[in-house]
């Protein structure tokens, strides 16, 4: 796998940031009003700017389970979850404008359907996992002002990520028609083509649902 799932989670999270707040979008080279890392910007960079700084990531094993079938031959099985504390560092160049820009962000948390409060996000940049979803949580309502430099504050949010974390596993093959034959015939000799063709062995299909059905 090239691709860091983290990563990618956290490119999502910008993304969907930006199309809920245009303004934090910039078609400026080597400029970036959302930035994914610990860098701040200096006092001269573009405003307004909005930093996802994430904190750290905490594995919690669930049991493995059946995610998706990338080919014949390889699973991936999600084996439990990553939970991310992340900061979100928003400045503006007034504090109004700050306070709108933070009231927009707070709204594309707020509109998810049925999860008021938590954004999902679709991450699919990584083919070989398939497609998954990344939920990102406001820990409080509000943000809190911190100082960086002289005369400027940054108002700081927190939120809790819950991601899969998900494994690719190889030779994996599915059984799709499971039969038993049995047979009382102790001195033919049996191979796999006999199998099907051979009177003296009684067949049967198991479902599965543990159920047995006989094959002619």
């Amino acid at each position: 796998m090239s691709k860091s799932m983290r990563l990618e989670a956290l490119l999502a999270l910008k993304a969907a940031i930006e199309e809920a707040v245009p303004e934090l979008r910039t078609d400026m080279p080597g400029k970036a009003h959302v930035i994914v890392g610990k860098a701040l910007p200096s006092k001269n960079a573009c405003f307004p700017a909005l930093v996802i700084d994430p904190i750290r990531f905490r594995y919690l094993p669930d049991p493995e389970h059946d995610f998706f079938e990338p080919d014949p031959s390889h699973i991936v099985l999600c084996v439990g979850r990553f939970e991310a504390t992340i900061q979100l560092r928003l400045v503006a160049a007034t504090p109004a404008e700050r306070f709108e820009y933070q009231e927009k962000i707070l709204e594309a948390f707020l509109r998810t359907e049925g999860h008021p409060g938590v954004l999902l996000t679709e991450v699919d940049a990584i083919p070989e996992l398939g497609t998954w979803l990344a939920a990102w949580e406001f820990d409080e309502d509000e943000w809190q002002d911190e100082k960086v430099f002289d005369q400027q504050l940054w108002a700081v949010a927190t939120l809790t990520g819950v991601l899969p974390a998900l494994v690719t596993r190889a030779g994996v093959y599915r059984i799709n028609d499971l039969r038993l034959g049995t047979t009382g015939d102790f001195t033919t000799e049996f191979t796999p083509d006999t199998f099907d063709s051979s009177k003296a062995i009684d067949r049967v299909r198991v479902n599965q649902d543990g159920t047995i059905e006989k094959v002619t």
